[in-house]
């Protein structure tokens, strides 16, 4: 019999497993991700709903009682003409590698957006797979107003979902937190990727 994975919000104690899974997930193709994970626990946290010294925007994955996979929520912002509207931005999501394929990484993403709707955040935002994602509820940003943060990403791969928080007038161009800019962890590194991502869109 398979045990359930379970969700649970990440608490502040389960920051150095956290940085694990992310490290064991990405590997050395991305080996600043664990550095990025630890800056931008600040900034995962949403308005009043998050005060400073709260549990971050972010979701463990646990399988008999082990941590196994994680997802993150930061505070970014859509620079729209009436005023700069904060939003969230997903990233990391990691699954350790003997746990992939087994739909965790799709609990995660769901539960994420759910976590994200409550706060009153009116999207979601990420890069990625437009496959992946768009089998997640996910679409591409540009056709609905919104602008990449960096020439980086392919146009397919700057993906959101709108929470009913949106409004029409809620567009522009999405800035990330400061640390993807410091860390340089904005765009995809995966070359392949990004040829398949640019060649199916």
């Amino acid at each position: 019999m398979i045990s359930p994975v379970v969700l649970r919000r990440e608490s502040l104690s389960d920051a150095g497993a956290v940085e694990q899974i992310v490290g064991a997930a990405f590997g050395a193709d991305e080996p600043m991700l664990p550095t990025l994970v630890r800056a931008l626990r600040p900034y995962s946290r949403f308005a009043a709903q998050s005060p400073p010294g709260s549990d971050p925007l972010a979701l463990v994955a646990e399988l008999d009682g082990a941590a196994v996979g994680h997802v993150m929520l930061t505070v970014g912002h859509i620079d729209a003409w009436e005023s700069m509207v904060p939003v969230l931005v997903l990233s990391p999501l990691a699954v350790l590698p003997d746990h992939q394929g087994a739909g965790i990484g799709t609990d995660l993403v769901a539960g994420a957006v759910e976590l994200a709707a409550s706060t009153g955040a009116p999207a979601v935002f990420l890069e990625g797979s437009p496959t992946y994602y768009g089998a997640r509820g996910f679409t591409a940003a540009e056709p609905l107003g919104f602008r990449r943060p960096s020439l980086r990403i392919p146009a397919p791969a700057f993906q959101v979902a709108l929470l009913p928080g949106y409004r029409p007038w809620m567009t522009g161009t999405l800035v990330y937190p400061a640390p993807f800019w410091e860390l340089d962890c904005v765009g995809l590194r995966d070359r392949a990727l990004v040829q398949q991502i640019e060649a199916a869109g």
